[in-house]
């Protein structure tokens, strides 16, 4: 799902059995995931010149570190 992260949103977020990805509309590679313990963490794709795939690096959890922050 891809949708502009903001405050408002990350609080209204709520589990679900299995975990939960949201991608930023605002910022290419920002993501947020949501675990179904109902832990939420940023998360960034970036690409690595000797890997292949994209790397997935978590940037923090929230509330600890903003949208802001993360962007």
């Amino acid at each position: 799902m891809k949708q502009r992260l903001t405050n408002n949103l990350l609080g209204s977020t709520k589990p679900e059995p299995k975990d939960i990805w949201i991608h930023d509309a605002a910022l290419s590679g920002l993501s947020l995931k949501v675990t179904p313990a109902g832990r939420k963490a940023f998360y960034v794709y970036k690409k690595v010149r000797t890997q292949k795939a994209p790397v997935r690096i978590k940037l923090g959890e929230y509330p600890a570190l903003s949208v802001d922050q993360a962007r």
